[in-house]
């Protein structure tokens, strides 16, 4: 649209929004926010919740999803593994050379003894939930079916 196709008051209100959006959109530098970890011996919600009993529909999905392990060096590879797509061509070899890599930089202070076939299952099946990323698509339409049955029970409820 031309300016020329605009009247004057138009004009100015584009001018003042756009002058207020530049106002708005100013970077800040950031703010520094002391946050207590630990206050008391209580814990983080995280915590709470990782302790509950009975985990909410989402909080077991996000647990399959994202699953934790002890070893902190299987943590940080197998996480980036399950996000990321594997494919069929590589798999093996990427598994071969995963394994062989935590196996030779264990530390046997920080996690214990080696246990070579734990290993090999725990990445085995980090790549297989990458593998063409279907393990993710199978966890959320697990998830959005479990969603799905309790909005369908509580409109039963509602119409009963």
């Amino acid at each position: 649209m031309a300016d020329e196709d605009l009247n004057p008051e138009e004009i100015k209100k584009a001018a003042e929004a756009e002058a207020m959006f530049d106002k708005m959109s100013e970077n800040l530098p950031a703010r520094k926010i002391n946050i207590p970890v630990n206050v008391g011996g209580k814990r983080s919600l995280g915590e709470a919740e990782d302790d509950e009993g009975s985990p909410s529909d989402l909080q077991a999905t996000l647990k399959r999803l994202f699953p934790k392990f002890p070893e902190r060096i299987l943590n940080d590879i197998c996480k980036s593994v399950m996000v990321g797509r594997v494919l069929h061509d590589t798999m093996l070899d990427r598994v071969h050379l995963t394994v062989d890599d935590i196996v030779m930089n264990w530390d046997k202070e920080e996690n214990g003894q080696l246990d070579f076939m734990y290993i090999l299952n725990i990445v085995t099946t980090a790549f297989e939930i990458g593998l063409d990323s279907k393990g993710r698509e199978d966890a959320i339409q697990l998830h959005g079916v479990a969603h799905e049955s309790e909005e369908l029970e509580k409109l039963a409820d509602r119409v009963s």
